[in-house]
């Protein structure tokens, strides 16, 4: 398994992606730094009766990557962040069936050890590289941004509302959403690279391997759109695309994503395991 970490998080898509994720990381908090700064001796003079009214609109819990909704360089990370989360590792299984690496080392190790050790380095991995710029782009803004605690009376502000996944969280432990929330990335596009695994041993395709997560997350955003198509009291949100960004995490619940998770996990580790008991072929071809 050691070995298998090893070449997950060494390999050059691992490692590119996660220099992209820093680099995206560093400009989006530089942005919003150079904005802060260039409010902060105005702002600071706006006090009546030694209280400052608008003091809790600049906080780094409302302009982290995760909560500036209205960023370009935001929202376009989280469009692409299923992108990154297939890249790293997803297509290992079909490397490793190519080069002879499946045969000889399923000989050493054993069939079962080798897929598992493999489910868990794609997991890893592709958690990995989605948590990365949110983690960095957080602690280099709370070293120019103050961690000011926020205040529902500016809801309209913040755009989280009651309607909002975990907004009571939100205003009573920020720092717990903010981990809660880059936890369930991590978890929900490890999956997602698991799925990409799995369809890797079916098919024997990389392409397929990389592009099957990502239709399958297309897939659910119709359907969410089409389900709430002209609505908007009871709205039923089930695309990750909303609910896995904090600033629009709008109409979810704990057990629609709780359900997204399971049916990932239960697919790809199933398909998995029917290729562990099947796939006696390639161990021959390969050594």
């Amino acid at each position: 398994m050691k070995i298998e970490f090893k070449r997950a998080l060494l390999n050059p898509y691992f490692v590119y992606i996660c220099l992209i994720g820093i680099l995206i990381a560093i400009i989006h908090s530089y942005n919003n730094i150079v904005l802060y700064k260039s409010v902060e001796s105005n702002f600071y003079n706006m006090v009546t009766n030694g209280h400052n009214p608008y003091y809790p609109l600049f906080s780094i819990f409302t302009m982290w990557i995760g909560q500036d909704g209205e960023n370009k360089i935001a929202n376009l990370f989280y469009t692409i962040l299923p992108i990154f989360s297939v890249i790293p590792y997803t297509w290992s299984y079909c490397k490793d069936t190519e080069t002879g690496y499946y045969g000889k080392t399923v000989k050493k190790f054993g069939r079962f050890n080798y897929h598992l050790s493999k489910y868990i380095a794609v997991f890893i991995s592709s958690g990995l590289v989605t948590v990365v710029t949110p983690i960095i782009d957080f602690f280099i803004s709370i070293h120019f941004i103050p961690a000011t605690h926020p205040d529902s009376v500016y809801d309209i502000y913040y755009e989280i509302f009651s309607n909002n996944f975990l907004a009571d969280i939100f205003y009573t432990h920020p720092v717990i959403y903010v981990i809660i929330f880059i936890l369930l990335n991590f978890v929900y596009y490890g999956l997602f690279g698991c799925i990409g695994y799995a369809v890797s041993t079916l098919l024997k395709s990389k392409t397929i391997a990389l592009v099957t997560p990502l239709i399958i997350i297309l897939i659910i955003e119709c359907i969410s759109n089409r389900i709430n198509k002209g609505t908007v009291e009871n709205c039923i949100n089930i695309s990750p695309y909303s609910f896995l960004n904090p600033a629009k995490s709008f109409y979810t619940n704990w057990y629609i994503i709780i359900f997204e998770i399971f049916f990932l996990f239960i697919t790809s580790f199933v398909i998995s395991v029917y290729r562990f008991k099947t796939n006696t072929e390639l161990v021959e071809e390969n050594i």
